[in-house]
């Protein structure tokens, strides 16, 4: 993902055939993509509980995905931004993430062993609420255990 010399922004995904690059929410063929340019990897979605948008991690940045004026996903100006930058605390890569609606938080779980570590950001307050708190804790019993 980067900007394009007219100021909007663009995302390449990467896959087995290489890259696809979608403008304006489109696909769009160029053959002078690089592959270093791809998002190679999506490690986690999800979306702002009360926002219209939606945040992709690969790796240790994120984008911002908005609206445009057709009503299609695009990335937000100023996109892609460092994970450890917006949600202070989280280390490590992102695996796996979830928005909790009705009260306002989002989930991050980042891979550690023996098990995945949590962190629990609240976006009423902008404050992370659980800063690496062991998958095993008893405030996540009901969540399926991980290898």
């Amino acid at each position: 993902w980067y900007p394009l010399p007219d100021g909007n922004n663009r995302i390449i995904i990467a896959n087995c055939e290489g890259c696809t690059d979608y403008r304006d929410g489109a696909k769009w063929e160029k053959e002078d993509t690089m592959e270093s340019e791809c998002i190679s990897e999506i490690n986690a979605a999800f979306s702002h509980p009360t926002e219209k948008y939606a945040y992709i991690i690969s790796r240790d940045q994120y984008v911002r995905l908005e609206s445009d004026n057709r009503n299609r996903p695009v990335v937000s100006e100023g996109y892609p931004q460092y994970v450890a930058e917006q949600w202070p605390g989280v280390k490590g890569v992102v695996n796996a993430a979830f928005t909790d609606y009705e009260n306002g938080r989002t989930f991050f779980f980042v891979k550690s062993k023996p098990r995945r570590k949590v962190y629990c950001w609240n976006w009423k307050n902008s404050k992370m609420e659980m800063d690496g708190e062991d998958e095993g804790n008893s405030l996540f019993a009901a969540l399926p255990k991980t290898d």
